[in-house]
Order: C-alpha cells, then sequence, then structure tokens
C-alpha cells in the first residue's frame, strides 16, 4: 500500500522519478530528454529538458553529441540553474 501511496504523490506533485541528467565525475554529462540547444556562450550551456530549461555554468564547455533528444555534453561544470 506504501508503494500506490508514493506513486500518488509523486502525479499529484507532478514529480518525474527519472533524472533530468547524469553527470559523471570526468565533468560528462548525458541526458535523453533534450528538446534544444537555447543558447550557448562563454561560460555556459541553455537547453530545454522537457518543459523547463537547464543552464550549466563552468568552463571548457563543450557538446560532444546531439542528436534526436540524446544530448552529451563536457566541461568543468561549476553550477546548474533550472528555469
Amino acid at each position: 500500500m506504501a508503494g500506490k501511496k508514493r506513486v500518488r504523490l509523486l502525479d499529484e506533485l507532478k514529480i518525474d522519478t527519472a533524472a533530468p541528467f547524469q553527470m559523471w565525475d570526468n565533468g560528462v554529462i548525458y541526458t535523453e530528454n533534450c528538446r534544444g540547444i537555447l543558447d550557448i556562450g562563454d561560460g555556459y550551456l541553455r537547453v530545454r529538458l522537457g518543459r523547463e530549461t537547464c543552464t550549466l555554468f563552468g568552463s571548457e564547455i563543450e557538446v560532444l553529441h546531439y542528436q534526436g533528444s540524446s544530448l552529451m555534453v563536457r566541461g568543468r561544470i561549476r553550477s546548474i540553474e533550472f528555469g
């Protein structure tokens, strides 16, 4: 019964249990939920993840792979901002 309550709570709060992206300690970030690269500049990359935007701040940010909804990025990420 506890499992059903948890699912109802997640649905009620509109929380998806899938992570928006995966991040490794070698600076690689991967997502299968990218709906587009919105902007890229010196020290940041802004992307659309589903209905939300996400901005990665750091240095040496480079797009390694972008096809369909999969995106792989590498860099020295300092912070991540949603919205």
